[in-house]
């Protein structure tokens, strides 16, 4: 199988080519609903009513379109409908949840047999709808690290809830589909699964056996889908019951077939019936959180701050297209060509019978509608072929592992995620001058002759003078500098040797100057008395550290999801690791402090 990427010069040479005026075949990106201002910056917004453009929304939640083409988006602990009239507005109604009430404890029935307007949910972050009406929605927080399964059934002009029990002990609900026979598919992420459930709610077909997290190319490629590890972050269902699902940990997309393709004519199938393969493993696909398919087979993703479609041929291959977004997090373009535009933390997509494309992004609900680019064929692929063979089986004693996977929406209030104060990009850090030493600060001789005192250069000498015939140490050889958190002057020892050798800078910029990084809704940071900047980097899900002196970011750990607040405090670290409900404390490597206005011991002192 073979990729091509158009972007840049290459699309708009294709289109000219196509067409004599460019502008005509670029999809139109418009704004229908959000003003851009989060709900909860005024009271009772959050369960606003009435035209979409007044609207105040949260931050990118999950979107579904049914097959008369009205949209549905979970936003808070609410299910909405936006529904399109004939001036070619939107309003904005709920269908499901109330602001003012939320569902956290297992035992809750959380309104299950009753209206589901009056329910509770906690954080709804996928939906999707049968042929029938019925929707699925994924609640993830209504039992902590594991959700719920939730479903409204058409009940005369309203919705009965229920939820849909789960065997298995699932955990980290990441993914949610229906196919054409109301079959219902839930990406089982923290077990690495992906369970096809009947209309019964009996489990009928398993994918996948456990995550995939070290080395993606030993996770079943090319064998049985059932013998695979995955690690699903989104999924959808084509027409014909082939299951697509993102990895956003490996940047990758996959395909199970539901039936056996022979793309050379020979007899032999490249692609076998409930197989699995990697269909995209493409550097431009980061951030992956949701994925959409059209009635023709079109694929519709994310990669970093834009939507991508990846077309099939004949053969198997798959072209991917950017049809919307510069790559650059902002919000721009509007009224204008998508592919110009500028996509505000695109978080899920949804596309409807017409082949209108749907996004949610931070507080807005954008709608591209109109031709989109047409893919390029001639172009040489830059990837690998994706018919791999299969890779060796996975270790019998690996058990599933949690998923370290971003949320595609911080939950508002009453979540414990913090909001989100500023829809802007991630800021760059800009440099600082260096802490050690600096001139306000030196090594001053204490007065019984014994010790060195770090002060500041405006103190007044001491009054009185080292006795004569005193023992004078040597001035110590260690910093005498300015504690960034008390203002302080403060002797540090120097850092250990030897500089160990610097890692790779990986796709986010890690291990690179820090004004090149890529960060994704960074929610906190906190500074050391050294003045290194601690980022929780909260839909990268990890803890980042910027070091004053070398301007370089690293990621001191990976093991969060959805980091929210962060704090230090002497050597500990302390993290709001909002995705699994805990705080959690890391121990951080700094100097001693020596001085500090007491003087600095010396042996025998």
């Amino acid at each position: 199988m073979k990729f091509l990427i158009i972007t840049g010069l290459a699309l708009f040479v294709v289109i000219l080519a196509i067409a004599s005026t460019s502008a005509s075949l670029i999809g139109t990106i418009t704004t229908i609903a959000g003003t851009g201002t989060p709900c909860y910056a005024c009271t009772g917004c959050c369960d606003y009513t009435g035209p979409a453009g007044s609207a105040r929304l949260s931050s990118g939640g999950s979107i579904a379109v049914d097959p008369q083409g009205i949209v549905y988006i979970s936003d808070v602990s609410m299910i909405k409908k936006l529904t399109l009239d004939n001036t070619g507005s939107y309003s904005v109604s709920i269908i499901a949840g109330r602001a003012d009430s939320v569902c956290l404890k297992p035992t809750d029935t959380c309104g299950d047999g009753g209206d589901a307007k009056l329910a509770g949910l906690w954080s709804p972050q996928y939906i999707s709808i049968d042929t029938k009406g019925n929707f699925y929605i994924i609640d993830n927080y209504n039992i902590v690290d594991v959700g719920r399964l939730r479903k409204l059934t058409p009940d005369g002009s309203g919705y009965k809830i229920s939820t849909v029990s789960i065997t298995g002990n699932p955990k980290q609900l990441y993914g949610l589909a229906t196919d054409s026979s109301d079959n219902v598919y839930v990406a089982d992420s923290g077990n690495g699964r992906i369970l096809k459930i009947d209309p019964t709610g009996s489990v009928i077909k398993t994918f996948g056996k456990g995550t995939c997290l070290t080395n993606p190319n030993q996770c079943g490629d090319g064998g049985p889908a059932d013998q695979a590890l995955i690690i699903p972050y989104g999924i959808t269902v084509d027409k014909t019951g082939n299951i697509y699902l993102v990895e956003f940990n490996n940047n990758r997309i996959r395909k199970i077939f539901s039936q056996d393709l022979d793309t050379n004519g020979d007899g032999t199938p490249e692609f076998k019936k409930d197989y699995i393969y990697t269909i995209s493993n493409s550097l431009s696909l980061s951030n992956l959180h949701s994925a959409a398919v059209d009635s023709s087979g079109n694929l519709y993703t994310f990669g970093y701050a834009k939507a991508i479609m990846l077309t099939p041929d004949k053969t198997g291959n798959y072209i991917i297209t950017t049809i919307a977004g510069t790559g650059q997090q902002g919000y721009s373009g509007e009224g204008g060509p998508a592919i110009s535009a500028q996509l505000n933390y695109p978080q899920n997509l949804a596309v409807d019978s017409e082949k209108n494309i749907y996004i949610t992004e931070q507080y807005r609900i954008r709608k591209i509608t109109g031709p989109l680019p047409t893919p390029v064929t001639s172009s040489p692929s830059p990837f690998p072929s994706p018919k791999l063979s299969p890779s060796p089986s996975p270790s019998p004693k690996q058990s599933p592992s949690p998923i370290i996977s971003p949320s595609p929406s911080p939950k508002q209030s009453p979540s414990p995620t913090p909001p989100i104060v500023s829809p802007s990009p991630s800021p760059k850090l800009s440099p600082s001058p260096s802490p050690t030493p600096i001139p306000s600060c030196e090594w001053r001789l204490f007065c019984s002759g014994d010790r060195w005192n770090c002060v500041s250069t405006s103190d007044p000498l001491p009054l009185c003078p080292v006795q004569p015939g005193t023992s004078i140490p040597p001035k110590p050889i260690t910093s005498c500098g300015l504690d960034k958190i008390t203002n302080k002057c403060v002797g540090y020892l120097p850092s250990p040797s030897p500089t160990p050798k610097p890692e790779p800078v990986d796709l986010l910029g890690n291990n690179g100057p820090a004004v090149s990084a890529k960060l994704y809704l960074p929610y906190d940071v906190s500074v050391d008395r050294l003045g290194n900047v601690y980022i929780a980097d909260t839909f990268n899900n990890m803890v980042r550290k910027v070091d004053l002196l070398t301007k370089t970011i690293t990621a001191i750990s990976s093991k969060f999801s959805r980091p929210s607040g962060i704090y230090v405090k002497e050597n500990s670290l302390y993290i709001a690791d909002a995705g699994n409900n805990v705080v959690k404390r890391m121990g951080i490597a700094l100097p001693p402090i020596m001085g500090g206005g007491s003087g600095l011991p010396i042996s025998g002192g």
